[in-house]
Parts: C-alpha cells; sequence; structure tokens
C-alpha cells in the first residue's frame, strides 16, 4: 500500500497523468484539472519517481561530530550505560551536549534500548537432585452426586511428590488448616522410603506466615509445619509469590489426578472418590511410565529401587511393593 506525505494533495493516479501529459495541458490548466498549485504541476513533470521525497535536510545538523558520536555509541554498547549514566559521564567531557541530544544521537542509530540479556530457560532437573526433596500442595474436591457448592463439606487433597523418583503420595482432610498440613507431613514420612531433606509448598498460611504477616513472620514467629519440618531437620523453601509455575511439578500431578478422577466422574459416596483416588495413585506409582524422570524412562517404583541400588544410603528402608501398597491402603484418605 502506497504510503503519503501527511500534506500530499495528489495520489499515484495523478501524479503519473501529470508525468505523462498525454492531452498536451499547459501547467495552469493541469493545475485547474488537479486542484493544485502551478508549482505542484511543475514539480512532478519534473521528478522521474512517484513517491514522495524525504524532508529531512541534506545535511542535518547534530550537536556532535563524528569522532563525538563514535565515542558516545562506544561507551553506550560495551558499558552498557544507561541514558543518565551516559549523561552524567560525558557532561564533563562535552559542556554543550545535553540529555535530549544524547538521546536524540542513540534514537538515530537505533541505540534507545539497552540490551537485555535472555534468561537461560530452565530445563529438566538434573542428575545431581537425590531422593528426599518433595513438593507438596493442596487443592480442593469437587462436591459429590447430587450436592451443590453450598451443600457440600469442603475437602481438600494434599499431594506430595518426589522430584527424583516421582513418588506421589496424596490425603484427603476436611480442610487445609496447619493441622492437617502437620499430620499430612507426618503421613509422608512414614510413607516415602527415603530420609525427606527438602520441601516445597506455596505461601499458603498452613504451611508460612510470609504471605499473611511477613512482620510477624521477621521477628520469629512460625507456623506448626515450620517448627515440624525443623524439628525433623527438613529444609522448607516456599515458592514466590504469585508463581505457582515455580512449584509446578506438584501442580501437574493435580492436574493428572483431577483429570483422572473428580473431573471424569460425578462420585456418589465419599467412599467410592477415594478408592478411585487410591487406585489412581497405585497405577501412578507402579504402571505409569515417566519419560521426564532423570534415570530415564520408568515407573516411580523402578526408579527408587535404582536409586535404593546406587545410594543405599539415602534410605531409611528398602523400597517393596508390598510394603508402599499397605502404606496406600491401610491408610485410606480421611473423610
Amino acid at each position: 500500500m502506497p504510503t503519503y506525505h501527511s500534506n500530499a494533495r495528489t495520489t499515484l493516479h495523478d501524479r503519473q497523468q501529470i508525468q505523462e501529459n498525454l492531452e498536451g495541458l499547459s501547467l495552469r490548466a493541469s493545475a485547474k484539472q488537479y486542484r493544485v498549485s502551478v508549482g505542484t504541476v511543475r514539480k512532478w513533470r519534473s521528478r522521474h519517481t512517484l513517491q514522495d521525497a524525504s524532508c529531512r535536510p541534506l545535511r542535518p545538523r547534530t550537536a556532535f561530530s563524528q569522532d563525538q558520536e563514535q565515542l558516545i555509541l562506544h561507551l553506550r554498547t560495551q558499558a552498557q550505560l544507561s541514558l543518565d549514566e551516559l549523561f552524567d559521564r560525558i557532561e564533563p567531557i562535552l559542556p554543550h551536549a545535553t540529555r535530549s541530544s544524547l538521546y536524540r544521537l542513540l534514537k538515530r542509530h537505533g541505540r534507545e534500548r539497552l540490551a537485555t540479556k535472555k534468561k537461560q530457560a530452565h530445563g529438566a532437573f538434573d542428575e545431581a537432585i537425590v531422593p528426599g526433596f518433595v513438593h507438596i500442595d493442596s487443592f480442593i474436591l469437587t462436591c459429590l452426586r447430587g450436592q451443590s457448592n453450598h451443600q457440600a463439606l469442603r475437602q481438600h487433597c494434599f499431594v506430595a511428590v518426589d522430584r527424583a523418583t516421582r513418588l506421589v503420595f496424596l490425603r484427603v482432610y476436611n480442610s487445609c488448616a496447619s493441622q492437617a498440613a502437620c499430620d499430612f507431613l507426618e503421613h509422608c514420612r512414614c510413607y516415602f522410603p527415603f530420609v525427606l531433606h527438602t520441601i516445597l509448598t506455596d505461601n499458603g498460611g498452613q504451611y508460612t506466615l510470609k504471605a499473611n504477616a511477613p512482620a510477624q513472620h521477621r521477628m520469629g514467629r512460625k507456623r506448626p509445619f515450620e517448627l515440624l519440618c525443623a524439628g525433623y531437620g527438613i529444609v522448607h523453601k516456599t515458592t514466590r509469590p504469585y508463581k505457582p509455575k515455580t512449584n509446578g511439578l506438584v501442580e501437574r500431578v493435580n492436574g493428572l489426578i483431577q483429570a483422572a478422577t473428580t473431573k471424569r466422574v460425578r462420585y456418589d459416596t465419599p467412599n467410592q472418590r477415594d478408592q478411585a483416588l487410591v487406585a489412581w495413585l497405585v497405577h501412578y506409582t507402579f504402571r505409569r511410565r515417566h519419560r521426564r524422570i532423570p534415570r530415564g524412562p520408568m515407573t516411580p517404583f523402578e526408579a527408587a529401587c535404582q536409586w535404593y541400588a546406587t545410594n543405599p544410603e539415602l534410605f531409611t528402608r528398602r523400597p517393596e511393593p508390598n510394603n508402599l501398597l499397605s502404606k496406600i491402603c491401610s491408610q485410606p484418605p480421611e473423610t
């Protein structure tokens, strides 16, 4: 699409007709026919192009010489100075320089913005991660069949997943208070066959006071979950506020659980839903192969066995199917 000057009175078609002048009209007659001035007709008849000429002067006046411009651009590129920092450096050398003249120079050469460093993309967890780094989160279970959101008791499913082996443990509670979080941590220590050394959670009130009362947290007050972690020698880490992707491993597991159970089937009783959660956990642990396990595609149980074969000092007991199944089935989710 052709671009015209803001004050242009002619189009490309008019300019072509003026240049060709097939009718042999005079300057005054052509100006009257196209409703322009005689000077406009003379201008387009003398040109060999139909495009508007540039409005920039042939010799633009700049505040700096060519050597001075090279110095300023070198400082901008090599030292990565901001506009204000650059002005502070240049002002003692070139007293006539102003902040506006520096910006115009940078704008003319396309250096008005500093080059931003590309952040390194976060890949898969490396091999240095050992069993015991557990991600913990919770989500609200949907109501049962025949119940509305106002009638149903809001129950919460706590989920824990190990970063190295992808072993998962879940349990249902009637609330997401600190008491439920502490009880879930106790059951996690009984379920996982290795020592828990680090736990990553969000900034929920059941885990920490950082989000709700940062001033009180700095004074030394801690939630029972934090005290329980400290008592067992577990390092408790929290995600950045409003950054759920930091805890994305367990967030993804939450989505898998809901997609296979509560979002697919509307259960009649809590017992049916709890049995479905236990069945999913058994299938996930012993049958579902994971491609993103650091040691290769395998089930979480196979990954735990490989880690036990190479690093038995990290485990409190040998990972056995009967032992894990007994912990899953003998301790059904609490409703």
